[in-house]
């Protein structure tokens, strides 16, 4: 019943950590506060005349409003949301190839100059 509501679940929250991460606390907090005052009286008026179907409703309207809202917002940012996207790869690339590089020598690293004895090596 709720499966369709899911991605917009999920983005909603990718798009407010977003936002958060471009220094908008605020608007974040004023999206959700919307979000909660539609909720509310969703509730108030719906749940008394329909029910579950009515809480389900009231779900699904705020749901998609701060999806909307949020999105909304992130989209106003422009270059700003590019340069925060291009340091996040940036970092995580460093990250990555340093990680690699210390791997690789610390499986690389007591075995580098170890002599081995085997049957394909011959003795000095």
């Amino acid at each position: 019943m709720f499966a369709p509501l899911i991605p917009f679940m999920y983005v909603d929250i990718v798009v407010d950590n977003i936002l958060k991460g471009l220094d908008a606390q605020v608007n974040v907090l004023f999206i959700n506060i919307i979000d909660l005052l539609v909720s509310i009286s969703f509730i108030f008026f719906f749940v008394p005349a329909f029910g579950i179907k009515g809480f389900i409703a009231s779900i699904f309207a705020s749901e998609i409003l701060n999806f909307g809202l949020s999105l909304k917002k992130v989209v106003g940012f422009g270059e700003k949301l590019v340069i925060f996207l291009i340091k996040i790869v940036s970092f995580f690339i460093g990250t990555v190839s340093f990680l690699q590089k210390r791997l690789f020598l610390l499986a690389k690293g007591p075995f580098l100059f170890a002599k081995r004895n085997g049957p394909n090596t011959k003795k000095l």
